[in-house]
């Protein structure tokens, strides 16, 4: 059967019903993360931390990688915890779109990743984030940006 085996999930995007289809190997794994993911810190280490951890447990997709940009360098806080591949620490708070500019930015020039995840220090990551993103992005290629609904 090989790596042509799906499994399907049925959605919506713009209220239009969709299914993503999700590739698994013939054992039920499902193929390689192809998300960076990058998280906006400001002075929340423990949030930050928790969030990384999140992240990094996605299943049954992981990140590629992960990259935490700390606005807090001017005001420091014990961040030695938050477990990410890459830090950022500017030395001042550029604000969060200035960080996601710069994170992205980075991304593009250095990343072979198809997809970038940008979150807040204290987002809620369901463990099949990484594999719904991926799933819904290929099964809409016209649209380039996925949010999740703010508020309530």
């Amino acid at each position: 059967m090989g790596l042509n085996m799906r499994s399907r999930i049925e959605g919506s995007v713009r209220d239009e019903p969709i299914t993503l289809e999700l590739p698994v190997q013939p054992n039920g794994e499902v193929v390689a993360a192809r998300t960076d993911v990058g998280i906006v810190h400001w002075r929340a280490p423990e949030w930050a931390a928790r969030t990384v951890e999140a992240v990094k447990s996605a299943q049954p997709v992981s990140p590629r990688s992960i990259t935490v940009h700390d606005n807090s360098a001017f005001d420091p806080v014990d961040c030695r915890y938050i477990n990410a591949e890459v830090k950022i620490t500017p030395s001042s708070n550029i604000g969060f779109v200035g960080a996601a500019n710069r994170m992205l930015s980075d991304w593009i020039a250095r990343s072979e990743a198809e997809y970038f995840l940008l979150m807040s220090h204290d987002s809620v990551v369901p463990p099949s984030a990484l594999l719904l993103l991926q799933a819904a992005m290929d099964a809409v290629p016209a649209v380039g940006v996925k949010r999740r609904k703010v508020g309530r």
